[in-house]
């Protein structure tokens, strides 16, 4: 099956070099606004095919332990082909649509949906004032929940009947990439304290901010009236390097250049949430939730007299300050960054 891939792959357009082709050309669009895209394209081009060498590799079927031997290119081409579901182990599976997942639906119909149904039962007997009963159901679900979370320690072990060493190291791997994207979820909307490595991921930053256009609910320039000027986005993102000499200050001007008053907007506030509540607009509507005599806490069950208030300003905050999109090194970053944000909630809620 993967050999028969490989050979489609020669003969269809190369994926990844229409991808990386498309993504070099938007970068050096910003950085030299005065040479064509056309030229600019060729010129990258040119640049893949001089520099780009191809790496043999290999694709382990274990559905049907069998392997594969195959290139770098042509594997990319088969991702575009199959799009599998890829975790953060580097493995991949079949989506669940055209393929059943026996241990999936195990954990869930046995495990998972019986949960839901003891904590349901659990809050029912505390509403009743049935103290004992509701201590009953939440050791139930409880140990639903054990039962659920050791199927992917079970799955490594070699005894068991549910032994699949690559769906449980994908589990904890997935795990991890989950936490990590959360807390740097949190670090980037709350603190602005994601840093840029390099000029690659501040570029990266602006084509996906950029590519949002299509999304776009909210008229910005009604939001907030006034363009910064070009020195106060430099050194809003001269501050978004982790080390200085990684800023390169001709770039980010040019980019500025380059772009139209929305987009500034847009990159501007991205994860600059502190300058954004400045704004009347979001100000107002935070001063109407914080200083209402309408108490909440739950944010799936907001107050009918609050959820216009509350859910515009959600959606605002979501859409301008709000980087919806991955962020590079996200474990290392979540391991050794310092913090800026700390939430206090359970970390299911978090993800």
């Amino acid at each position: 099956m993967v050999y028969i891939l490989r050979m489609k792959g020669n003969l269809m357009m190369n994926k990844m070099k229409e991808l990386w082709v498309e993504r070099m050309t938007d970068a050096m669009s910003y950085t030299h606004p005065d040479v064509s895209r056309g030229k600019l394209k060729k010129l990258v081009e040119k640049i893949y095919d001089d520099n780009m060498k191809d790496t043999p590799c290999q694709l382990y079927n274990s559905y049907e332990n069998t392997v594969g031997d195959l290139t770098l290119e042509s594997l990319i081409n088969w991702i575009d082909i199959k799009k599998p579901l890829i975790a953060e182990s580097g493995v991949f599976f079949i989506p669940k649509h055209e393929k059943r997942n026996v241990n999936v639906e195990i954990i869930k119909e046995c495990m998972l949906d019986a949960r839901k149904i003891h904590k349901k039962e659990k809050f029912k007997a505390l509403e009743a004032g049935d103290v004992f009963l509701a201590a009953v159901k939440d050791i139930q679900q409880a140990n639903d929940k054990k039962a659920a979370n050791s199927g992917y320690g079970a799955e490594g072990q070699a005894s068991s009947f549910l032994y699949n060493l690559n769906s449980a190291m994908s589990v904890t791997a997935s795990g991890r990439g989950q936490l990590s994207t959360a807390c740097q979820c949190f670090e980037n909307l709350l603190a602005d304290n994601v840093k840029f490595f390099n000029m690659n991921e501040f570029f990266n930053w602006v084509y996906q901010i950029t590519y949002e256009r299509d999304s776009w609910k909210f008229d910005i320039m009604e939001i907030i009236p006034v363009i910064p000027s070009e020195d106060e986005f430099v050194e809003r993102f001269r501050r978004k390097f982790g080390m200085e000499e990684a800023f390169n200050e001709t770039q980010v001007r040019q980019v500025y250049q380059k772009l139209d008053d929305e987009l500034i907007l847009r990159v501007y506030y991205k994860a600059n949430l502190r300058e954004f509540m400045k704004w009347n607009y979001p100000s107002l509507l935070l001063s109407d939730i914080a200083y209402s005599d309408i108490e909440f806490i739950d944010p799936n069950d907001i107050p009918k007299e609050l959820s216009d208030v509350v859910n515009t300003l959600t959606d605002m905050i979501v859409e301008i300050v709000g980087y919806k999109h991955s962020i590079f090194r996200y474990e290392d970053r979540t391991k050794y960054q310092p913090r800026a944000a700390t939430p206090v909630m359970d970390r299911t809620w978090s993800m």
